[in-house]
C-alpha cells in the first residue's frame, strides 16, 4: 500500500498542473483567440500545442498557406477531410475579437 500511494501523489500532482495549466489557457485564448477553442475538442494534445505554437493569434493563422495549414491539422487521429477543411475554413473566415496589438501582443506571448 505505502508504494501505491508514492506511486499515485505523484501521478496526482502531474494531473492537477495539466489541469490548471490548461484552464489558464483556455482562460487567455478567450480574451484574445476564443476561435482556436472551438476548432479543438481537447485542448491538451500536442496538436493543439502545435497549431498554438504555429499561430498564436487570429491574425497568424490566415496568412499562412492552405499546403502549410493542412498537415498541421491532420494529427494522427484526425483523418476526417471535412474537419480538416472546416478548421482551415474557420481559421480563415473568423473575425478577431479585437485588433488592438497592446491585448494580442502580451496574451500572444503568455500562450
Amino acid at each position: 500500500m505505502r508504494a501505491l500511494a508514492q506511486l499515485v501523489e505523484p501521478r496526482r500532482r502531474v494531473v492537477g498542473a495539466t489541469v490548471r495549466l490548461t484552464n489558464r489557457l483556455t482562460r487567455t485564448l478567450q480574451n484574445s483567440f476564443p476561435h482556436v477553442l472551438h476548432w479543438f475538442q481537447e485542448k491538451d494534445t500536442a496538436l493543439f500545442c502545435d497549431v498554438l505554437r504555429r499561430w498564436p493569434t487570429r491574425q497568424a493563422a490566415p496568412l499562412a498557406r492552405r499546403a502549410t495549414r493542412e498537415p498541421c491539422c491532420r494529427a494522427p487521429h484526425v483523418r476526417y477531410a471535412e474537419v480538416i477543411a472546416q478548421r482551415i475554413q474557420a481559421s480563415t473566415s473568423a473575425i478577431p475579437l479585437t485588433t488592438d496589438d497592446g491585448v494580442i501582443a502580451p496574451k500572444a506571448l503568455l500562450v
